[in-house]
């Protein structure tokens, strides 16, 4: 059935949409575990061959620049070093290819099964090379835009392990959604993402199925989805319903035998739970493979050519080796049981993760103020996490933006401007609070009075003095407070002079963006970006001596993965949750709720 077959049938949308479905539903029973394994197989050969290639490729790209992570100041560097350019475009040169023949192997699967021809024959062979060679023409490469910005920032992701954590990081959406400029912008850039989405579904299997190459392939997905886009977001949101739904009942299914576990037999709820969170992942990566194979088989169907027709394979070829994949199944459960004990042990640790209020507690005050701090102590903050920047005058104010519109509504810099001036301003929200600007004096000693200790963040907006870090050091230590509070920075050099001045003091090196591993740094402690956070870094940092914090968080169940992780402290602007979250996990007793936080992370559905 094609584009044009679909269009014709009377009933409208409503009538292609159960058309579509069905013809996607009849495909998927026709090709069965086969059509899963090809999905499941690419996945894991991704996960365990490509992935950590290209992870390689990409720490090899920083250790040829000298730097062992990237952020904004870093990366003027990486990307001027020849021998790091080299081995990045190798890198996406890979990742394309890979992400490309993983999606195209799916299609060309669908389109056999959908024909009734054999699905593991030679011809499939001879058709994968054939693509394959397509893929490496340069007439390609309009595909990889596609495939590796508009599909995983639109939430297609799930459709390839290389893709799934491409996302916006949620530092740029959460300062974006600060202001109502910024909030519109951002629907805005939503809802044009999603167009491109829904415009351009057809393109691989276009590119899979005709001789078009990447652009053209494009062009006619651009087209040909013209008078069914209602019908494809329809498709889509189904698939996503379904899926949260299967989500929601396999954290049910695994929840009860422990919760039984906990009640009766507490000295197997640990294995109990282990093999639950099992089932609950293959669970999950059979449902996965499902929505991913219905939402490229209706592409596939969308994109045929008119007047093919899909033909029933034989029923003795559908109940051949049906017990292939209870067998996988069954093996991939007992593996992930033996997996998941240490890791539901590991995860039941009480946690110790400071709670860090970003700015102050902003719920009901304006970010870096008098009231946000005295907010943050109410809240039980552990720390509050502040910004200091120099006036043009060279004294110190509490300040995170360089520019002064987006708080005062007025245009202007801080470096600009002298410290009377900017503590005489009013700063807003945009929940309607306000407030003023406080002097760095008057901010740490009201903390100091409040005993409320701070992580105290050397911001540089350009301009400073050349003897910033020695001043400001005079000035707390004059104040007496200097040995009361930690620091941080995202200059580097920041950080190493204030370690060189005073050895005793506790400092971090703020990272943003990526990392891949350990930065050499006088530092004490790591500051990293919630995108760029891994477990692997958290526990990397702790065997170099140095802390891991996490910068900002602000969903309550990331909150709770993160202090399950043991992370040193959760840099947050939801303080009071996360004091909740860890108050509720460290007098929590039994297994249930350590599996319910597995689940929530490894039993991930779309």
């Amino acid at each position: 059935m094609s584009v044009q077959d679909v269009s014709g049938v009377r009933g409208g949308f409503r009538q292609e949409y159960t058309t579509l479905v069905g013809a996607a539903w009849r495909v998927i029973r026709q090709g069965g575990w086969r059509l899963a394994a090809v999905y499941l197989v690419g996945q894991g050969m991704i996960a365990l061959i490509a992935a950590p290639l290209l992870r390689w490729l990409f720490a090899e790209a920083l250790r040829a620049a000298g730097l062992a992570g990237v952020d904004t100041s870093t990366l003027p560097r990486l990307i001027t070093t020849p021998l790091s350019i080299g081995l990045l475009i190798a890198l996406v040169a890979i990742a394309f290819i890979v992400l490309s023949f993983q999606y195209l192997v799916l299609v060309v699967a669908i389109r056999r099964v959908q024909v009734g021809e054999q699905l593991f024959a030679r011809d499939t062979l001879r058709e994968l090379g054939v693509l394959s060679r397509k893929l490496l023409r340069p007439s390609a490469l309009p595909l990889l835009p596609y495939l590796f910005l508009l599909l995983p920032l639109g939430g297609i992701g799930f459709m390839s392990v290389l893709s799934q954590a491409i996302t916006i990081p949620s530092f740029i959406t959460g300062e974006l959604m600060k202001t109502t400029g910024g909030l519109i912008a951002y629907l805005v850039f939503l809802l044009v993402l999603a167009f491109l989405n829904i415009q351009l579904a057809l393109a691989v299997p276009l590119f899979a199925t005709t001789g078009a190459s990447g652009g053209g392939a494009l062009r006619s997905s651009w087209r040909l989805v013209r008078g069914h886009r209602v019908v494809l977001v329809l498709v889509i949101f189904t698939v996503f319903v379904a899926g949260a739904i299967a989500g929601g009942a396999l954290i049910g299914i695994g929840l009860g035998p422990v919760a039984l576990a906990d009640a009766f037999l507490p000295d197997a709820a640990p294995i109990v739970a282990a093999v639950m969170l099992a089932v609950a992942q293959v669970g999950a990566m059979i449902t996965v493979g499902i929505g991913a194979v219905m939402i490229v088989t209706v592409l596939v169907v969308l994109a045929a050519q008119p007047g093919s027709t899909p033909v029933t394979p034989a029923a003795e070829q559908r109940r051949r080796l049906t017990w292939v994949p209870a067998v996988c199944i069954a093996v991939l459960v007992i593996g992930l049981s033996a997996v998941n004990i240490p890791v539901m042990n590991a995860l039941s640790r009480e946690p110790s993760t400071l709670v860090l209020a970003h700015r102050g507690d902003t719920a009901d005050a304006v970010e870096n103020t008098i009231s946000s701090l005295k907010a943050a102590r109410a809240a039980d903050a552990d720390f509050v996490e502040m910004d200091v920047m120099e006036t043009a005058d060279r004294k110190f104010v509490v300040m995170h933006d360089a520019e002064l519109t987006r708080l005062t509504g007025e245009a202007g810099n801080v470096g600009d401007l002298t410290l009377d001036e900017l503590v005489a301003m009013t700063v807003h929200d945009a929940q309607g609070n306000s407030d003023r600007i406080p002097s760095l004096e008057e901010y740490v000693t009201v903390a100091r009075d409040i005993e409320q200790p701070l992580l105290i963040e050397i911001k540089l907006h350009g301009g400073e003095s050349p003897d910033l870090v020695p001043r400001l050091v005079d000035e707390l230590e004059d104040l007496g407070v200097l040995e009361n509070n930690i620091y941080h920075s995202l200059d580097k050099d920041s950080v190493e002079e204030l370690k060189r001045l005073r050895p005793d003091l506790t400092v971090g090196l703020t990272m943003a963006l990526a990392g891949v591993g350990v930065p050499d740094t006088a530092a004490d402690f790591l500051v990293i970006e919630e995108w760029s956070f891994t477990a692997e870094m958290n526990d990397a940092a702790h065997q170099a001596g140095l802390g891991a914090m996490v910068w900002t968080v602000n969903d309550e169940q990331r909150v709770r993965e993160l202090m399950r992780d043991d992370a040193d402290g959760i840099i947050t602007d939801i303080t009071a949750a996360a004091v909740r979250e860890r108050e509720s996990i460290q007098e929590s007793t039994g297994l249930s709720s350590v599996l319910f936080d597995a689940l929530a992370r490894y039993v991930v559905i779309f």
